[in-house]
C-alpha cells in the first residue's frame, strides 16, 4: 500500500501533555505524544470520543515530530472542586476545594512568542489519508484543537500534501528520535561530542480498542533545537517545507 505524507504546524501559547507516570502533580511532556496528536485530528475531523483508537493504530499511521520554538517549563497551582458526591457539584460556597501544581510548557521566551510543533503524518491506509485531508488543508476542522488541555486553544497552519526523498546516508535529523533508531546508542550517547542538549521522553504511542494500553516508546529530543546527527537503523524521510530541508524518523 503506498504511503502518503501531510504535514503541519500546531501552534498555541500554552500546553499541558501530562505525563502518564505523573502522580499528585501533573507533570508535562516537552511535545505532542502520539496519543494527543491522534486525539487532535480526531477532534478536528470530528470522530467520537473514544471511537478512534483503532483508525489512529500503527499499521494505520505513524508520526513525526520537529520541536520549532525553544520550549520551558513552569509550575502553577489550580484550584479544583474536591468531589465526592453529586451534592458537591452545587458549586456553593460550602463546596470544598483542592489545589494541584500543575507543570505547564511555555514558548522560552513567553508570551512573545507561541510554542511551535511541526507535525509529520505518514498514512498508510487511503481512507485516512481523505479524510485527514480534506479537514486540514482545506481549513474544515470540525471542532477546535488543543494544547492537550482544554484551557489551552490552539491553531494549524500550513497544512499541505509532501512528496518526500528517503535518505540513506548518516544525517542530522531535526525530529525527535525513537532510542530504537539508533544504530549503536550506547556509544552515541557514551561518545557524543556534538553541542547537543539531549533529553528523553517516555510516552505511550497508542491506545487499543476500549482504550487498553497499547505499547510505550522512548524518544530523544535536543533542547538547542540543532538536530541529532548520529547513524540511524530506521529511514530517515526527507521533506522540503518552505524552501527548508527537514530530516525526520517516523515512529
Amino acid at each position: 500500500m503506498k504511503e502518503q505524507f501531510l504535514v503541519f504546524d500546531w501552534q498555541g501559547l500554552i500546553g499541558h501533555f501530562r505525563k502518564l507516570d505523573t502522580n499528585s502533580s501533573s507533570l508535562s511532556y516537552s511535545f505532542p505524544p502520539p496519543t494527543a496528536i491522534s486525539g487532535m485530528l480526531a477532534g478536528v475531523c470530528g470522530m467520537e470520543r473514544d471511537q478512534y483508537y483503532s483508525i489512529f493504530s500503527p499499521d494505520n499511521i505513524q508520526f513525526a515530530v520537529q520541536i520549532r520554538q525553544r520550549t520551558r517549563k513552569f509550575m502553577q497551582t489550580v484550584n479544583y472542586m474536591f468531589v465526592k458526591s453529586k451534592n458537591d457539584l452545587n458549586m456553593s460556597a460550602s463546596t470544598p476545594h483542592t489545589q494541584i501544581p500543575v507543570e505547564l510548557l511555555v514558548a522560552d521566551k513567553f508570551p512573545k512568542k507561541f510554542l511551535k510543533f511541526r507535525i509529520f503524518l505518514k498514512i498508510k491506509e487511503p481512507a485516512l489519508f481523505e479524510t485527514l485531508s480534506t479537514y486540514l488543508t482545506r481549513n474544515k476542522q470540525k471542532h477546535i484543537p488543543y494544547l492537550g488541555s482544554a484551557p489551552f486553544q490552539s491553531w494549524l497552519h500550513n497544512c499541505a500534501i509532501k512528496n518526500v526523498a528517503v535518505c540513506d546516508d548518516s544525517l542530522n535529523v531535526q525530529s525527535v528520535v525513537p532510542t530504537k533508531s539508533f544504530k549503536n546508542a550506547r556509544n552515541f550517547f557514551l561518545d557524543n561530542k556534538n553541542p547537543s542538549a539531549l533529553y528523553f521522553e517516555h510516552m505511550r504511542r497508542f491506545f487499543r480498542e476500549g482504550r487498553e494500553p497499547g505499547d510505550m516508546i522512548d524518544l530523544v529530543w535536543d533542547g538547542n533545537n540543532g538536530g541529532i546527527a548520529s547513524d540511524f537503523s530506521s529511514t530517515v524521510y526527507r521533506f522540503e517545507f518552505n524552501d527548508e530541508s527537514t530530516n525526520v524518523i517516523f515512529f
